[in-house]
């Protein structure tokens, strides 16, 4: 007489079944994480700020240059005094672009402009919708009041005529927590 049931090769099916189940969830986790990587790669490279990742500014980006000699370029002068006021012990120096030109030179040589009218990292003005279609108006932004520099004291008394603003040296930004 036979007994009901399933043949005896069933259970090795089941535990099949279960196997390709995992290998299954450990190759989608294994396409997320490449494409995650992807995309971080994708950003350090394409000229993001190691600080706010917003777009780098070609012409008025900030170099810091790590103790260890590793470089981090942020979007603004404004970024970069907010990561040298935190990680001062791991900064060995600092470089910016003229606004003007975009030529790199040592940040503590700059003749910088604050709070005039160009905010190149964001608008407070262009109102803004959150995620349930309310508009508000920014009122706050950690690259903000502006900063821009100038390789020259004359450029930036021009710069500052047009837009507005007050000038300020580097010492003075570091001193005075105008960061």
């Amino acid at each position: 007489m036979k007994e009901n049931g399933p043949p005896p090769d069933a259970p090795a099916k089941r535990a099949g079944n279960g196997s390709q189940v995992l290998r299954g969830t450990a190759l989608i986790l294994l396409i997320l994480l490449l494409a995650g990587s992807g995309y971080f790669l994708y950003t350090l490279e394409s000229g993001t700020c190691a600080v706010c990742q917003r777009p780098l500014h070609g012409s008025s980006t900030y170099r810091i240059v790590l103790s260890g000699g590793d470089d981090l370029h942020v979007c603004c002068p404004r970024c970069g005094l907010h990561y040298q006021e935190l990680n001062s012990d791991r900064v060995k120096e600092a470089w910016i672009g003229d606004v003007s030109t975009g030529e790199l030179f040592p940040a503590e040589q700059a003749v910088y402009v604050e709070d005039s009218s160009v905010r190149q990292c964001c608008s407070m003005e262009r109102p803004r919708e959150d995620g349930s279609g309310h508009q508000y108006t920014l009122a706050w932004d950690r690259c903000l009041p502006g900063l821009v520099a100038f390789k020259d004291r004359r450029s930036a008394l021009e710069f500052q005529e047009s837009r507005g603003g007050v000038i300020r040296s580097y010492q003075e930004l570091l001193v005075s927590g105008h960061r």
